[in-house]
């Protein structure tokens, strides 16, 4: 039975899960003639991906369902954002794998609603995958950001660095008097250059994943290291 928690609330336990199903899979046998050699399909050919939600009380929440015809020329792949989008919920307590949620939104919300009634929180478990990574539109993220100002980069939110063991504000948008870049990110150049991080000759980006013990061989990987980014939740 669910636990009876807040003011006549229970938590009902649901689990997320996820698969892929291809063309090509099942098993490997055929008939053919003696002396003949069976024709396969290269590849694994079309795909489908299925993000789905097993409730612990009433099963597979079928309304909840997506399915993704996964592939460049299809329907892309699937993405954090696109996790998201199927379990929007504002507000929310994140403890460790383990999101309780407040309030019933978007897909998956309705439909758990509609099968739990009034009364019912649900406590939505994930695995710790990459795919499940998803950021906030102004979120802190080097990844997001070009080595110079303007251009197509994320509007993101203001990030601090310490002076003197001052607590400094840094914004990450030029203002709307800026002579050539109002209103427009500041890059990571600018930004390494205001907190005093910035050298010549520094690589944008390195060709190859950063090493490991790495603190200074590019640009995005200094940006990566400072505390305001470290601190940022995806």
């Amino acid at each position: 039975m669910p636990e009876k928690l807040f003011r006549d609330c229970y938590l009902v336990l649901v689990a997320h899960d996820e698969m892929v199903a291809q063309v090509h899979d099942g098993l490997k046998y055929t008939w053919v003639l003696n002396g003949e050699q069976p024709l396969r399909k290269k590849g694994v050919g079309r795909g489908l991906h299925q993000s789905d939600f097993i409730c612990s009380t009433v099963g597979w929440l079928e309304e909840a369902s997506v399915t993704l015809e996964y592939g460049k020329n299809h329907e892309g792949m699937w993405t954090g954002e696109l996790f998201a989008k199927q379990v929007t919920v504002q507000p929310f307590i994140l403890l460790n794998h383990i999101l309780i949620s407040i309030q019933l939104q978007e897909k998956f919300f309705k439909a758990f609603a509609e099968a739990h009634g009034p009364g019912h929180i649900a406590v939505l478990l994930v695995d710790n995958s990459q795919g499940h990574s998803s950021y906030a539109p102004d979120a802190l993220h080097a990844g997001a950001m070009n080595l110079k100002p303007g251009g197509k980069q994320a509007q993101m939110r203001a990030g601090w660095f310490t002076n003197d063991g001052q607590k400094v504000i840094q914004s990450m948008i030029y203002g709307p008097d800026h002579e050539m870049y109002a209103n427009q990110a500041n890059g990571m150049k600018a930004v390494l250059q205001e907190q005093g991080l910035w050298r010549d000759n520094l690589t944008g980006i390195c060709k190859k994943r950063c090493e490991e013990d790495a603190t200074d061989c590019c640009v995005r990987h200094i940006i990566q290291l400072q505390p305001d980014f470290m601190e940022q939740k995806s």
